[in-house]
């Protein structure tokens, strides 16, 4: 039994779980999917949530391992019920965090929050975590005999395929993209200031920002900025357009405060595309800067605009980086690698 989010959802579990699906992982490994949370109004939420945890609470009794995917704040406040709901049926219990912001959510939690994070990390049997630096995180209120490393993992194009895009790439409009939360977190801002500071020519460079989040504040700045010729607000996108987007993009930026490890860094590598981002979060485990991109401090506007232009005007590190994205999706986060570290959990657990 594997539960999470929604997998019509807009978010990085959601994205993750979606990969499973599609690689064949979730058939190959008999695991049944529960959905708990959904996108929509606060009354849809609390309804969705209800009807599925008395699913999950009817239906557990099949199942020898529960597998829980997991971020902070009322992500894991919800699911702490299935926790203990796993506990009270003698179920092995695995919990998979996601969250950019569980140590900030465990250091800002009351003395009985804090009792519940570690309650529930307390019960479980394993607890995957998405880089060496979100171990150390956790160990705070984990025995790190639990902690195992996987990172996300994506599915990737041929190095034949990247050859021939970036061909294409280095004779048409340049385009810079983002995908994700368009916010302060995200660094959006950072990115549009950043943008204004670069004085792109809207014939050869073009930034389109992807996502969900507050739209309107967004194009409002960027009518304030003067960048409406530069900047392309597409909201959120997905399938074949999101294709074509990774297809055809020179960079992936997205200058993040706080991160986990971000799924759409690693579509953006698994379509070649050097990255500009920031050394927080599990972003280091999957981009070494000067290697597959380059990564910055956060929230300094002057910075990002400086390393995005060296990679627009430097094409031979460019298509460097290119190739050592490609490749170090194959090598570390593939979806084989993924499927193989899973299946050694779940042996292992029903051994002992």
């Amino acid at each position: 039994m594997m539960i999470g989010t929604s997998l019509k959802g807009r978010g990085g579990v959601a994205s993750v779980v979606r990969g499973y699906s599609e690689y064949g992982i979730l058939k190959n490994l008999k695991i049944d999917y529960f959905p708990t949370h959904c996108d929509g109004k606060k009354r849809k939420k609390i309804v969705y949530y209800l009807r599925n945890v008395v699913n999950i609470l009817i239906k557990i009794r099949q199942y020898s391992i529960v597998h829980i995917h997991t971020a902070s704040y009322w992500s894991y406040r919800r699911l702490f019920v299935v926790i203990l709901i796993a506990k009270l049926f003698s179920k092995k219990i695995i919990i998979h965090i996601h969250g950019a912001k569980f140590e900030e959510y465990f250091n800002n939690s009351s003395f009985i929050g804090k009792k519940v994070i570690k309650i529930g990390f307390k019960t479980s049997d394993r607890v995957i975590c998405l880089s060496p630096e979100w171990s150390r995180k956790i160990s705070k209120f984990c025995s790190l005999n639990k902690i195992i490393i996987i990172p996300n993992c994506v599915s990737f194009i041929s190095i034949n395929q990247v050859k021939q895009n970036n061909k294409k790439k280095l004779t048409t409009t340049k385009k810079l993209l983002f995908l994700g939360e368009l916010g302060e977190r995200k660094g959006v801002f950072d990115l549009l200031k950043a943008i204004k500071l670069l004085r792109l020519d809207p014939n050869k460079t073009k930034l389109f920002l992807c996502g969900n989040g507050d739209l309107i504040k967004i194009q409002n700045t960027i009518l304030h900025l003067g960048l409406e010729n530069v900047v392309q607000l597409l909201g959120w996108v997905q399938g074949d357009k999101k294709i074509e987007l990774l297809r055809s993009a020179y960079l992936y930026v997205l200058p993040s405060h706080y991160e986990g490890l971000p799924m759409s860094i690693l579509e953006a590598m698994s379509y070649g595309i050097p990255i500009v981002s920031t050394n927080v979060g599990g972003i280091p485990y999957a981009v070494e800067s000067d290697k597959e991109g380059y990564l910055i401090d956060p929230g300094n506007p002057k910075e990002l605009a400086n390393t995005i232009n060296c990679l627009l005007e430097d094409e031979k590190t460019w298509e460097d980086m290119s190739l050592a994205a490609i490749k170090k999706i194959k090598l570390k986060f593939s979806m084989d690698t993924l499927h193989q570290n899973l299946k050694k959990i779940y042996e292992d657990l029903l051994n002992e």
